[in-house]
Parts: structure tokens; sequence; C-alpha cells
């Protein structure tokens, strides 16, 4: 299939969903995208969100195709949460893609190596060993 003939049905629909701050875990942000096929014209779209302190997790909506500004479920939890501090992923994870492995659907984050330096610092400051 030509990049042409899969640009044909693709429709551009705009903005269907921005964060409106009153979910603490989820006040700026969708971005990175992945949708996710449930049924008929119905898709959840993981996608990465910020909070207060500019760090990124998870969260989803679901969207009818047929209105796909008309959102239908928007997450309440993160799907996945930050890790501890000091860990690789204890200041952004992001959605990458939905494997579907012997009918089991599976979520595959990324995790973002920032140096993010106020994380490190904190890490830093807490396991650091009192001078003599």
């Amino acid at each position: 299939m030509s990049l042409e003939t899969i640009n044909k049905k693709w429709k551009k629909c705009g903005l269907i969903f921005t964060p409106d701050g009153t979910i603490a875990w989820m006040k700026t942000h969708a971005w990175v995208p992945v949708a996710d096929h449930i049924k008929n014209d119905l898709y959840k779209i993981f996608f990465a969100t910020r909070n207060k302190d500019n760090m990124s997790q998870i969260g989803y909506i679901v969207i009818d195709l047929r209105d796909p500004a008309d959102v239908i479920e928007i997450s309440r939890n993160p799907v996945l949460t930050l890790g501890p501090l000091g860990t690789f992923d204890d200041s952004a994870v992001i959605p990458s893609c939905v494997l579907d492995y012997q009918g089991k659907k599976y979520l595959v984050p990324k995790v973002l190596l920032s140096g993010d330096h106020a994380q490190i610092e904190k890490w830093r400051a807490s396991h650091r060993k009192p001078s003599k």
C-alpha cells in the first residue's frame, strides 16, 4: 500500500481532548497518543500527561470515531504510576504502543531519562552520607 493511499484514509479532526487541570496527576498535556481499538468505532487513546511538577504519567480517554470530540471516558487514575525516587521511572513514563499477544493486550511504556536534575539532586540528598 502506498503512502498516498494510507494518507487518503486519514481525516484530520482537530483537538479532541486536553486536560482541564481538575485531576491532580493530569494537570497539563495529552501528548504521545497511542490508539487501541476496542470494538466497532470505539478506541481507547493512551497518552502522557503531566502533573504540577511536570512529571509524566499515562492516562487514557475512550472515544467513538463517529464523534471523537465527545469523550466517553477519562481515566481517573494513572494507568502506570511513577517509580520511587532514584529509580529509572521516577520522573516520566509515556506510552509507546499496545501489543496484542495471544489474545491479551499489553501497553508498552517508554521511560524518559531526561536528566531531571531536581529529581536527581533529591535522590542524592536522601542517600548522602553525613560528612565527618
